[in-house]
C-alpha cells in the first residue's frame, strides 16, 4: 500500500450515529472496495485510538467489532495477520475501552476475543438474542471496572 510499508486500513464510509443514512453513504458502502485493504489488527487499534477523542478521561468507551472470524490484510513485517491482531489486542486489555466482538455466519470469535466480549450470530434472524446475553455481561464487567480489567463471556 503506498506510503505504508507494511499496510493499512481504509475506512472509507464515516457516518456519525446522530446523523441519518444518505444516499451518497449508502453508495460508499455499495462501492466493491468499501471493506479493502481490512487489517483487522490495524482497525481494531485505529477505533480503540479514535474513541478516546469522544467523552471526557476516564469515560467508558465501547468497540464493536463485526468478524468472519479470521484476521486478514497487511501487518508489519514478519508478523502475520493473526499475530497482529493478538499484540493489539493484548495492548489493549489495559486500556479503559470494551471491545465486542459478533462472530457473523456463526464464526465463533472467542479465539480472538476471548479476553474481550465476544459472541456468535449464525442467523440474521437470531441476531439480537445471540447478541444481547454476551453484551450485557461484557457492559456490566466494563461499567464496573477499573482500568484494569480483563472481560470473558461465554
Amino acid at each position: 500500500v503506498e506510503g505504508y510499508p507494511n499496510g493499512a486500513t481504509y475506512i472509507n464510509v464515516r457516518k456519525s450515529a446522530q446523523t441519518a443514512l444518505t444516499t451518497q453513504v449508502k453508495r460508499q458502502v455499495a462501492t466493491p472496495f468499501a471493506g479493502s485493504q481490512n487489517s483487522d489488527g490495524y482497525a481494531v487499534k485505529w477505533a480503540a485510538r479514535r474513541t478516546k477523542q469522544f467523552g471526557k478521561d476516564g469515560a467508558k468507551r465501547l468497540v464493536f467489532i463485526i468478524s468472519d472470524g479470521a484476521p486478514a490484510g497487511p501487518a508489519p513485517e514478519g508478523m502475520g495477520a493473526g499475530e497482529h491482531l493478538k499484540m493489539v489486542l493484548r495492548d489493549l486489555e489495559d486500556d479503559d475501552v470494551l471491545l465486542f466482538s459478533v462472530g457473523i455466519c456463526g464464526m465463533n470469535t472467542s479465539r480472538w476475543y476471548g479476553n474481550h466480549g465476544h459472541a456468535s450470530v449464525a442467523d440474521v434472524n437470531t441476531l439480537a438474542s445471540d447478541i444481547i446475553t454476551p453484551f450485557k455481561v461484557a457492559m456490566k464487567r466494563l461499567m464496573k471496572s477499573g482500568k484494569k480489567r480483563r472481560v470473558v463471556t461465554e
